[in-house]
Formats: structure tokens, C-alpha cells, sequence
């Protein structure tokens, strides 16, 4: 934390202090006699509030200050935009953003153990380089390990959601998947 902001945070305490003094100050004057003379006493004898503070302001700066050079780093790498509107701002992903969220979501996929291994062949072209590497990353994410520069083997079965991001890439006729089916014979996709 910089000093501005240990600065901002302690003032937006002492603030937040003080408003609650006032409104107490003012439930007490709002009371009758006996009601206001028993608040008073508690208040300075054993500190009790009457106003209940919802959240440390201090500590409600510091969250928003977070969230905001979130989004800010999130535009500087291209996977939010901000679009101005009269009363303020609008915040949305991009393209690029949905496609890495829909990598990261990929890579959480559970993968179902089989008793026979699983090949993945592949000849992507140059031309498709960034999802010839994602192709990687996510096979290794699977489990699989490298035979050859381009096979991959492991004894997992392929989730749905990958063969649907492989076509949604155009990458199927890239990729070659050969495994068992339930008839013991070798099935490729």
C-alpha cells in the first residue's frame, strides 16, 4: 500500500467515525429524557453503539482500488473492453477474453481414466501456430505425453468439450484421436 492510499484509507476512517458519532448523537436527541439519559450512559461507560457500521470504509477504498487495476490490467492485455455511457462506464469481455476463458475452463475439465491408451495425432499448419500450442498445452493438461514431436498418448478418454473446441478452431481435420470403443476394436475420430 502506497501512502497515498494509507492516507485516503486512514481520513475515509476517521470520517466514517464520525458519521457514526453523529448518528448516534442524533438517535440519542431523538429519544425521550429517561430513554436518551440510559444511551448516553452506556455509550461513555461501557462504549456501547447504537448505530451498527455495516463496513470499515477504509477497508471498502482498498477493495475497490483492487478491482478496478484488476480490470484496468485486464484491458491493458486485451481481454476486457471499457465503452463510456452518460452515467458512467461499461465493462466487457472480448473475444480474446472469452476464448481464454473458455481455455481455462477446458483445462478443469476431469478427465476419465481408461484401461487402454488413448493417441492423438496432429499436423497443424504453421499458419494456425497459437492453436497448435494451445493444442499442446491442453493435451499435457490431460495427461498426455509426447511419443513422437506430434503423437500424444495417455489412458484417458477425451472429453466432449474437447472434440467441440477442436471443431469450433477448425482444427478436426488436423487431428487425428484413435481409441478403444467398448467393442474392443480401435475407433478413430
Amino acid at each position: 500500500m502506497n501512502i497515498k492510499e494509507t492516507i485516503t484509507v486512514a481520513i475515509l476512517r476517521i470520517l466514517q467515525t464520525q458519521t457514526e458519532f453523529t448518528a448516534d448523537l442524533f438517535d440519542t436527541f431523538l429519544r425521550t429524557r429517561a430513554d436518551s439519559y440510559k444511551k448516553v450512559r452506556r455509550r461513555l461507560l461501557h462504549g456501547e453503539r447504537t448505530v451498527e457500521p455495516t463496513a470499515d470504509w477504509g477497508d471498502l477504498y482498498l477493495e475497490r482500488e483492487r478491482f478496478y487495476k484488476t480490470l484496468s490490467k485486464l484491458q491493458h492485455a486485451g481481454l476486457v473492453r471499457k465503452t463510456t455511457q452518460n452515467a458512467g462506464s461499461l465493462w466487457s469481455i472480448t473475444k480474446r477474453g472469452s476464448k481464454k476463458v473458455h481455455e481455462r475452463y477446458l483445462q478443469q475439465v476431469v478427465v476419465a481414466q481408461t484401461k487402454f491408451p488413448t493417441i492423438v495425432s496432429y499436423d497443424v499448419p504453421e499458419s494456425h501456430k497459437k492453436d497448435r500450442a494451445w493444442l499442446r498445452s491442453t493435451l499435457r493438461g490431460f495427461g498426455f505425453t509426447m511419443a513422437q514431436r506430434s503423437v500424444w498418448v495417455a489412458r484417458v478418454a477425451l472429453p466432449k468439450e474437447f472434440i467441440e473446441e477442436l471443431r469450433e478452431r477448425k482444427l478436426l481435420k488436423y487431428v487425428h484421436v484413435i481409441e478403444e470403443s467398448a467393442h474392443n476394436t480401435l475407433e478413430l475420430k
